[in-house]
């Protein structure tokens, strides 16, 4: 069903786009890939499509999936309000009284991964679109209210801690030389390199731009250039 999850959730966003500009199943498949299940991954392609999408929960039952899986994009859906504010506000409550229950209650327990694994997605993207200013100081505020309403303590935590683990690191940025270095850090050299260019205003360029083989490239630690992603000498 995993690959039906796809498929639907495609079709139920539409035109949509993510970020900047991508299709909607780019933040989806960025979701899914971080699940260690196929029923997991079910329910990441499909968390925001209640919340984002005229799709109701019949709909998917209708469409053959679980009630395990509808379940845990139920407690993946925002809260109704008048802004983020309100929404979040509502949304952290709620999850926070579902604690206990995902102890015993498997479904609810995959929303709380789930949800995490959503904005572990959303603070990756943060990094590569260079959104310092943005995006990225939203989530940082919202940081000690998204751990205090979804990090789960007792043994069924165990299982998402990797991700946890990220999410700590991902927001850790407290300005933005501490953000440079987790661009530097977290990426994958390609993009490490574009961005940090891109932030210290060395090269005014996309990352697309950047792709092409002959393009030079700088150095954020050292400042010297050289061609291609194959490194820095000072890196070796």
């Amino acid at each position: 069903m995993e690959k039906q999850a796809r498929i639907f959730a495609i079709a139920a966003h539409g035109n949509q786009k993510y970020g900047g500009g991508e299709p909607y199943v780019y933040h989806l498949d960025a979701v899914a890939n971080l699940m260690a299940t196929p029923t997991l991954k079910q329910a990441a392609y499909l968390h925001d499509v209640l919340e984002d999408t005229p799709i109701t929960a019949q709909n998917l039952r209708d469409a053959g999936f679980g009630e395990d899986v509808i379940t845990a994009v139920e407690f993946c859906s925002d809260q109704p309000g008048r802004n983020r504010r309100e929404r979040k506000a509502a949304t952290y409550a709620k999850a926070k009284s579902l604690k206990d229950d995902a102890r015993e209650d498997v479904a609810i327990f995959m929303g709380f991964v789930v949800k995490l694994g959503d904005r572990v997605a959303n603070l990756r993207e943060c990094l590569r679109s260079c959104d310092w200013k943005g995006i990225y100081q939203m989530y940082r505020k919202e940081a000690d209210d998204f751990r205090d309403a979804y990090r789960l303590e007792h043994g069924m935590g165990v299982v998402s801690a990797h991700l946890w683990h990220e999410y700590d690191v991902l927001v850790s940025a407290k300005n933005e030389n501490e953000y440079l270095q987790l661009v530097e850090t977290v990426l994958p050299l390609k993009d490490a390199i574009a961005l940090a260019a891109q932030l210290q205003g060395d090269l005014r360029v996309t990352r697309k731009r950047l792709t092409t083989a002959e393009k030079k490239l700088t150095c954020p630690r050292c400042g010297h250039w050289f061609r291609h992603f194959s490194g820095c000498s000072c890196e070796r």
